[in-house]
């Protein structure tokens, strides 16, 4: 079968080789013609198919999947290599003798253009393709040395690369030497280039700022990742880069040498975009922070942010206006205006809003001499649209000289969505221009940085956007009291209301804070609890703030009054990003493992308590070493998804004893096959680490039970459908109104004992017999059995 396909595969080989050379090759130099060009190009294809197979065979055979290929297949194959290199010299010596010895003009001319402009691909091709074969494979034992037939094999399939290069180029190129310089000119600028890749997504980093040790900014990494080189000079190291407002690296000039750098991204959590309303309407309103600011030579000239809402038609999504609700302004005090030294003026005319008018379209986005771009990111889809003018010329203009002018907007989605204006999660616009007096002997770089993150979605019909500009000569930001809309406008918020007190005010408004967000509410971690905080002081000024911060101090006992001086030193609740050189928290490990033992004896030999012991470890599973850390351990007890219990403990190094966890004091009621799970985390500077050990074993024996209620039985007729068979013996009154209940007998222990009352209550409703659980203690503010038993405001489940 293999027999018959390799015959019929020879005959269509010999049949495309020759169409293709024919159609695709010899037609490019459509005034040239050669009969011996089909076999050419078909030998051609022949010898570079036998060193593939050399190089397969040999290959396949070191790796075992060819035990019976041996030096007699390999002989065989060498041979078949120099007879088709032999075989290839001579079809090609034939065409170009005919037609070099007829020198008829148009034939000849097909081979002057390869030897006066291809020389330095022409003449090795030669060279690989007969001279090298010849005095190489002409000997028969050199044939069965692998080195030596897979290295020509490799050698032949590169020269007859040069081959195709040389039938193909001449006749599109015409000239190799503008194609050279082109190539050479990509790589020259290729490492002229530093591309930096997230190590976590292995993707580019765009949108990577770079600042010098004076606090300048650098360079700016684009969509690809990628930054000039030759930006990053020496006098500047160290390097800090910055993303996503963190710090994720500091470089040194020699880290510059790469063409890549590896740097670990930190990943944030995405602020979500509030939508109001979703009716249909005729205006879509985005309300967001805005800010905008001017660099020249790489150091801040003004800056301004603030609040504004951009106005779109909801059905061409077209901006229509903006309206801004507030912002300030910041300028340079020294700033002059010195007609012939452009680098020292006050650039605040050039602080505009972020123009997003093609944010609702930016599919359909076209323009001339625009490149765009797009990244699909672990998070967002970025999208980057790039236009370039005067480059490689200047323009004047009244004695100034304008150069180099480039504009780069950049708009971020929601992962695989439409980008629709409901997808927006950001926006940047960057813009570069070169400007200089004609006295000045440089050009002064000029870039301006516009940015916008959206926070809110409306629909309203009545356009508001002339309500209020944007005002360079004046600031109106005016906020005194808190924004809880996000974390960002809580955090803004809150450092204007400290920025309007003294100094001494604005530390004991901090301290106020933090004793709120750790005293006065109850949530699990920083996000959690800066969410609760901002609920609790959200629309609060500082007045009600301060009050509210005495009452949670006087209710948990500590030792702090408003009116007091400051007691607990500088606090901050939004915490310090970045991790500090001498922090002890800052412990660098890759994960969590817990040691758990059973500890104790019970006097049967079955234990009392199981120890929980966790460690900070490395990639290898060893224990890190740390000391004089103070991290926060917490343990989390569980039964079938329910919580049992939580325990927190410090940890200072990895000699920390852990936790004790007593069978004593897990409820038996809520334990189920006699099995816990249990789950630790650590929190460190930069991370929080977890950890879960699932079917722990417990003594069923030491289990925590609530003492029973002693209840005469005879005393009421109880309903056999509403027994607890946790408690067959708890007694239930009758629910009939026309039901005659006894005469109670005397208990045996006095019914007014709190002891008694309060263990039957808990027993009972723990179990959910809320029937006797109402009966077995009386209280007015319970009202009704309904509003007792009730799953939202009273003990129902």
């Amino acid at each position: 079968m293999l027999y018959r396909w390799a015959v019929g595969y020879i005959a269509f080989f010999g049949f495309a080789s020759a169409a293709w050379a024919w159609d695709w090759l010899m037609s490019i130099d459509p005034h040239w013609y050669s009969t011996m060009y089909i076999w050419y190009s078909m030998v051609s294809c022949l010898s570079s198919g036998i060193a593939v197979i050399i190089l397969l065979s040999v290959y396949l055979k070191k790796n075992g999947f060819l035990p019976q290929f041996n030096d007699n297949h390999l002989h065989d194959l060498g041979v078949f290599l120099f007879a088709t290199s032999m075989l290839w010299t001579y079809t090609w010596f034939a065409q170009f003798m005919l037609y070099w010895y007829a020198n008829i003009p148009e034939e000849v001319n097909y081979f002057f253009g390869r030897f006066q402009h291809y020389s330095p691909t022409f003449l090795p091709m030669l060279i690989i393709n007969f001279l090298l074969p010849l005095l190489v494979l002409v000997s028969s034992s050199i044939k069965r040395n692998y080195k030596v037939v897979t290295t020509m094999a490799i050698v032949v399939i590169c020269g007859h690369i040069l081959d195709y290069f040389n039938m193909v180029m001449p006749g599109t190129m015409k000239k190799i030497f503008p194609l050279l310089l082109l190539i050479f000119a990509s790589y020259l600028f290729n490492a002229q280039t530093v591309t930096f890749i997230s190590r976590t997504t292995n993707k580019p980093l765009p949108k990577v700022s770079i600042f010098g040790k004076d606090g300048s900014i650098i360079a700016y990494s684009d969509i690809d990742g990628k930054i000039d080189r030759n930006l990053i000079k020496p006098d500047q190291e160290k390097f800090q880069l910055i993303y996503d407002n963190f710090s994720i690296a500091t470089l040194s000039y020699a880290d510059f040498e790469k063409e890549v750098i590896k740097v670990d991204d930190k990943i944030r959590d995405i602020e979500p975009v509030v939508i109001k309303n979703n009716k249909p309407a005729k205006y879509v309103f985005v309300k967001g922070n805005f800010n905008a600011y001017v660099t020249v030579n790489n150091k801040l000239n003004c800056y301004a942010d603030g609040i504004v809402t951009y106005i779109f038609d909801n059905k061409t999504k077209k901006l229509k206006g903006t309206t801004v609700e507030q912002y300030r302004i910041y300028r340079l005090e020294d700033a002059v205006f010195e007609k012939k030294q452009t680098g020292l003026w006050d650039y605040q005319t050039m602080l505009r809003l972020p123009e997003m008018k093609e944010v609702g379209n930016i599919l359909e986005y076209k323009k001339k001499n625009s490149v765009i771009k797009e990244l699909k990111g672990q998070q967002k889809d970025q999208i980057e649209i790039t236009g370039e003018a005067l480059q490689g010329k200047e323009f004047a203009l009244f004695g100034y000289r304008f150069y180099d002018v480039k504009n780069i907007i950049n708009a971020s989605y929601e992962k695989n969505t439409p980008k629709t204006l409901r997808d927006l999660l950001e926006f940047n616009e960057i813009g570069f221009i070169k400007l200089k007096h004609k006295t000045e002997p440089d050009y002064n770089q000029l870039i301006v940085y516009k940015n916008f993150y959206p926070i809110e979605l409306d629909f309203q019909d009545e356009n508001i956007s002339e309500k209020n500009k944007f005002d360079l000569k004046n600031s109106t930001c005016k906020k005194d009291k808190v924004d809880a809309t996000n974390t960002k406008t809580l955090q803004s918020s809150i450092n204007d209301m400290t920025a309007s007190l003294p100094t001494i005010k604005q530390i004991k408004f901090n301290e106020a804070l933090y004793i709120l967000k750790t005293f006065g509410v109850e949530a699990d971690g920083d996000v959690a609890e800066l969410k609760a905080l901002g609920q609790l002081i959200d629309g609060k000024k500082v007045p009600e703030i301060m009050a509210m911060a005495d009452q949670v101090a006087q209710k948990n006992g500590i030792e702090w009054a408003s009116n007091a001086p400051p007691s607990l030193g500088e606090m901050n609740i939004f915490g310090d990003d970045k991790a500090k050189e001498s922090d002890p928290n800052d412990v660098k490990a890759n994960s969590l493992s817990i040691i758990t033992r059973p500890t104790g004896d019970d006097g049967t030999g079955a234990a009392t308590a199981i120890q929980i012991v966790p460690r900070l470890v490395d990639n290898a599973g060893n224990p890190v070493s740390f000391t004089g850390a103070g991290l926060e351990a917490t343990l989390e007890v569980f039964s079938n998804g329910v919580k049992l219990s939580t325990a927190k403990n410090l940890m200072q190094d990895n000699n920390f004893k852990g936790f004790n966890l007593k069978f004593s004091s897990i409820p038996a009621a809520k334990v189920v096959d006699n099995k816990i799970d249990i789950t630790v985390s650590v929190k460190t500077t930069a991370k929080t680490f977890k950890m879960t050990k699932i079917g722990l074993d417990v003594n069923p024996s030491l289990l925590k039970v609530p003492a029973p209620v002693v209840v005469d039985s005879t005393a009421i007729n109880q309903d056999p459908a509403v027994i607890d068979p946790n408690n067959p013996g708890a007694t239930i009154p009758s629910t009939d109104p026309n039901a005659t209940t006894p005469a109670p007998a005397t208990p045996k222990q006095p019914a007014s004992d709190p002891k008694n009352v309060v263990s039957g209550f808990l027993n009972n409703v723990s179990s959910q017999n809320l029937k006797a659980a109402y009966s077995s203690s009386s209280n007015p503010s319970w009202g009704s059995y309904e509003s007792f038993s009730n799953p939202t405001s009273g003990f129902g489940s």
